[in-house]
């Protein structure tokens, strides 16, 4: 998925996927930034698959 800035954004189904679900960020805090580009791009990646 690429983001407006032209950055590239993979997603990978795997366990460490959870941090996103289950918000373990004060456990992980170094994890906050990567996880709002990933929420975004994702959010973009449904819109545009609705849109389709």
């Amino acid at each position: 998925n690429v983001l407006r800035d032209g950055e590239l954004v993979i997603f990978e189904a795997n366990s460490s996927m959870r941090v996103l679900q289950s918000r373990l960020l004060d456990i992980f805090p170094y994890f906050a930034g990567p996880c709002e580009i990933l929420q975004d791009a994702f959010e973009r990646m449904l819109l545009g698959k609705d849109r389709s």
